[in-house]
């Protein structure tokens, strides 16, 4: 009975206070609790029945839900009273297989922690997560039966709430649907009058793999919304992303009543970049041909809402790095809040943007800034790409939603990236000066390294940081594609995707997220 403007409401306080929302039917234990309660449940009846021993349990879940506590450590953290009335709760409105097992009600009276001490039973292992996991799917599986929580939000759930690595879903998915089945199957023996969920059935006799929406189009009003919501990845893009997003753009496009299109992101970041694992793993693997076909589907879908005869308008409010500000930048307009922090860091782990990044930016900004930002990595506020031509707007975050409104009602959608008609401040048009092409050569050389000027030291040194061959694959690329149409540019990009993943640089910089590189220019 909650009304939409309630909704919108409190999804707008959980972006402006940093937290990420999921939508639930008011039911007992909503969406997590549902599944974390009989979760632990089962974890207590698993001890009580002697199948395994505290320790061998506890590891059990660690390593089948990669996460950093077991169950009964967990509940010696949280409170045993807390999981025996959390237990005693759900279990008077769901039935048995949420109620507390009596070892359970033993150990609140008893006032005492469960002890953790003991050998792990190694061969036990296996079938305790199993059994654990078991559950889950079943309860997952029951709350998408009653409408409680869809797909994608009951994983959203797990993963930022839980801290779980996958969710249910993906879980299932992982082990496969048949055998996810078959694990539920052997798990209800134990409940002869729980049948096993309607959904779980049909999606065994379809024989796929649940479809988990990352990316979401509806209609709101006569605004298009595509949302990507992957914030547990910072929003990060992969294979099932970019497809995502472009049938949810295929969507927003066919669709007779939306006017413009919004594209937007859940959590704290707009897209913090590609995921890196997909592409470690095609170098290591030796499956570079992969790697570009996502690259150059990714090019295609970014050409296409380039395309759109329908306005389209980013909604940046967080982290918008590598693939992710290209993504925006293949937009018409974009929008972003003082929160918004952007750059591109791809030559500092070894590759450089790859899905139009050298091509769109150097149109929109010029070639000098267009090199400095990729040569250097330097992420730039807000301001400072309003300031240079890279955004077109910057709001509040409690307006920017009437704001994006307001340019749509009005028609004011078309981008002045590119366009001039602001004032930078010295710096940045000093920077415009020093990056002209008779100077690239020293700036890859380094020999600004000890000049007098501190402002080409600072730039030289943070240039020196990053990998050599693809700061002049970049360089080669810029200027190579600038004279050619946009999509011939981008076409630049593409050729030399090959190239660069096979640089000794590409794999040593991919492996060093979060410590400093040693590029040996190979």
């Amino acid at each position: 009975g909650t009304s939409e403007e309630t909704v919108a409401a409190y999804k707008k306080y959980s972006t402006l206070t940093g937290k990420t929302d999921i939508l639930v039917h008011d039911a007992p234990g909503f969406a997590v609790n549902r599944f974390f309660i009989p979760w632990y449940v089962e974890a207590i009846r698993i001890f009580e029945e002697g199948i395994a021993n505290i320790p061998t349990i506890d590891k059990a879940a660690m390593d089948a839900f990669g996460i950093g506590m077991g169950p009964f450590k967990l509940i010696n953290v949280t409170g045993v009273p807390i999981a025996l009335h959390s237990s005693a709760s759900l279990g008077n409105s769901l039935g048995p297989v949420y109620a507390p097992p009596e070892k359970l009600r033993e150990q609140a009276a008893s006032g005492a922690l469960w002890p953790l001490d003991g050998e792990i039973q190694e061969d036990k292992l296996r079938s305790v997560a199993d059994r654990l996991m078991a559950v889950v799917f079943y309860v997952a599986s029951s709350m998408l039966q009653e409408g409680i929580s869809d797909v994608a939000d009951t994983d959203l759930g797990a993963k930022v709430g839980l801290r779980w690595r996958n969710g249910p879903f993906e879980m299932m998915n992982r082990v496969g649907i048949e055998k996810a089945y078959s694990m539920v199957e052997v798990f209800l023996k134990g409940y002869p009058a729980v049948p096993m969920p309607d959904t779980l059935k049909k999606q065994k006799e379809k024989g796929e793999p649940w479809d988990i929406r990352f990316v979401r189009y509806n209609r709101d009003g006569e605004v298009g919304r595509v949302l990507i919501s992957r914030p547990d990845a910072m929003n990060a893009l992969n294979s099932t992303v970019v497809k995502q997003l472009d049938e949810a753009f295929a969507r927003a496009r066919s669709d007779p009543e939306t006017k413009a299109i919004i594209l937007e992101s859940a959590g704290k970041a707009f897209v913090a970049g590609a995921d890196i694992k997909f592409f470690i793993d095609c170098i290591k693997e030796d499956r570079l041909e992969d790697n570009y076909a996502f690259t150059a589907f990714g090019q295609e879908v970014l050409n296409r809402i380039d395309d759109s005869k329908k306005p389209v308008i980013a909604k940046m409010d967080g982290l918008a790095l590598g693939g992710g500000l290209e993504l925006a930048l293949a937009t018409d307009v974009i929008v972003a809040t003082p929160k918004a922090v952007m750059g591109f860091p791809e030559t500092g782990i070894g590759i450089y943007p790859g899905l139009g990044g050298t091509q769109r930016t150097s149109r929109f900004i010029g070639k000098e800034l267009a090199k400095y930002l990729i040569f250097t990595g330097r992420q730039i506020s807000a301001e400072e790409a309003l300031e240079i031509g890279l955004v077109d707007f910057v709001f509040p975050p409690e307006e920017i939603d009437e704001k994006i409104l307001s340019l749509v009602r009005e028609g004011r959608l078309t981008s002045n990236k590119g366009k001039g008609g602001r004032e930078m401040s010295p710096e940045w048009k000093k920077l415009k000066e020093l990056f002209r092409d008779e100077y690239i050569g020293a700036w890859l050389n380094a020999e600004y390294i000890h000049d007098e000027d501190p402002l080409k030291v600072k730039t030289a040194k943070m240039i020196a940081s990053k990998a050599p061959v693809a700061l002049k694959m970049t360089n080669t690329i810029i200027d190579e594609g600038y004279e050619k149409p946009l999509k011939e540019g981008i076409k630049e990009e593409l050729a030399h995707n090959k190239e660069i993943f096979s640089t000794k640089d590409a794999l040593t910089g991919l492996t060093s997220i979060g410590r400093e590189p040693h590029f040996e220019g190979k």
